[in-house]
């Protein structure tokens, strides 16, 4: 459902929205997913500004992004996203000033150790990505 409201801002809500596999595959070749995709959510509006959150669903999996975006020339704002799957969970959080990635962090559960990330630099030539854990493990496990 949308909303026009006073001032030029809007709200879009999303109750409940459902993709069957023979739909995704119809918009995304070779699709791999044999369950349903559900989301829902809301999003917000004014402006250049957006900010909202979906959450996702596709058989045992789930993932939820919120996010608030200042501008998008250049790119300002928030992300967040949290996944769960059968491995365990994935985090992902990014904050970016002006084009400018100031703060990216990924933290997630892989088979067998975990992956995580820290990072900052230009949107345009991400940069000065460290997943020391990750080496870690790696190291750790094949010497």
């Amino acid at each position: 459902m949308l909303e026009l409201l006073d001032g030029g801002r809007w709200r879009a809500t999303i109750a409940a929205l459902e993709f069957p596999p023979q739909t995704m595959r119809a918009f995304v070749s070779g699709h791999p997913l044999g369950a349903t995709l559900r989301l829902s959510g809301e999003l917000r509006g004014a402006g250049g500004a957006l900010e909202g959150s979906l959450e996702g669903h596709v058989g045992t999996g789930r993932v939820r992004v919120t996010a608030a975006i200042d501008s998008l020339a250049p790119p300002t704002g928030r992300v967040e996203l949290e996944a769960w799957t059968t491995a365990g969970p994935l985090r992902l959080s990014a904050r970016a000033n002006r084009g400018t990635v100031e703060s990216m962090e990924l933290h997630a559960a892989l088979p067998g150790g975990r992956l995580e990330a820290t990072g900052r630099g230009s949107l345009s030539h991400f940069g000065r990505v460290e997943a020391l854990a990750f080496r870690r493990q790696l190291q750790r496990r094949f010497g």
